[in-house]
């Protein structure tokens, strides 16, 4: 679009056309074939979405109370917290999410409006866990490339609604963070 906004549509080669050519290419430089693509989901996507939510334990800056400095305690906080988490759903159909479970941690839950996944195992720092809700490639593969799914203890996969802004359920046993992207 003018505008700079870009849409996508994954397509398979499906047929190619009778050649019918009247002058033969080889003459004139250059040939024009027919062919048929396929699209698997007939949906076109927009722009991906991501967001990302850190726990909301804070971090000490400077002095105070158990510090080293003099003063009192000053933290520092994200903006974006798992307290205050929501998704919108720009598009005109339902949208699954892809989860990103960032260590470190113990335990992470994450969901839409209460449809809540559990996963109740160790990240280390520099780990993660990535979750594919969108029923035609559901999957939870680790940063080594191994299939996690069997690690998740609640699995109640949900989608966002077309137009719509939810709630998301977020906790994070740790000072990891969480995150969240869709293709509307």
């Amino acid at each position: 679009q003018p505008s700079g906004e870009q849409r996508s549509l994954v397509v398979r080669f499906s047929a190619e056309a009778e050649d019918a050519d009247d002058i033969s290419p080889e003459l004139m430089g250059w040939a024009i074939y027919g062919i048929t693509l396929t699209a698997e989901q007939p949906y076109w996507e927009g722009a991906l979405i991501s967001r990302d939510f850190v726990s909301v334990a804070g971090e000490p800056y400077y002095g105070g109370t158990g510090g080293t400095g003099y003063g009192p305690p000053y933290v520092t906080v994200p903006g974006a917290s798992t307290s205050t988490a929501t998704m919108s759903n720009p598009g005109q159909v339902p949208s699954y999410p892809i989860w990103t479970l960032r260590g470190p941690g113990t335990s992470f839950q994450v969901g839409l409006d209460g449809h809540l996944i559990t996963f109740p195992e160790t990240l280390g720092a520099d780990e993660w866990v990535t979750i594919n809700t969108d029923p035609t490639d559901q999957l939870a593969i680790d940063n080594l490339g191994v299939d996690r799914s069997a690690d998740l203890t609640d699995i109640d996969f949900a989608a966002i609604p077309p137009g719509a802004s939810v709630p998301l359920s977020l906790a994070v046993s740790g000072v990891g963070s969480v995150g969240i992207s869709i293709l509307p």
